[in-house]
């Protein structure tokens, strides 16, 4: 991918954070999830969309100056991104009879 190309993907990370914050702040002035988890979520994505800003930011400034590599590694520690791993089981959904795209008489 190409630096330009790369600091529009990141561009859309960062609008599709703030759709999520928007839609999070419906939820939460609908009464649809509470205080805790919306303060929780608000502020994972505020780290989120700053760590995104930073990032093309730092992008935008190598390619001005010249010092962009096509090839290059992030290094940084997965305890900058702490978050916490709440995954809810879901059940399995209903078996299905599949259907032959071809029709009944195959």
């Amino acid at each position: 991918m190409s630096g330009k190309g790369h600091v529009q993907f990141l561009n859309f990370g960062l609008s599709s954070a703030g759709e999520f914050v928007s839609g999070l702040h419906a939820y939460r002035n609908a009464d649809q999830t509470s205080k805790a988890d919306f303060e929780r979520l608000d502020g994972a994505a505020w780290r989120l969309e700053n760590g995104l800003k930073r990032l093309i930011e730092s992008l935008q400034s190598n390619q001005r100056e010249g010092g962009w590599q096509e090839s290059f590694v992030i290094r940084e520690w997965n305890s900058a991104y702490r978050v916490e791993n709440h995954v809810a089981e879901i059940e399995d959904p209903p078996k299905r009879p599949c259907r032959d795209a071809r029709g009944p008489n195959k």
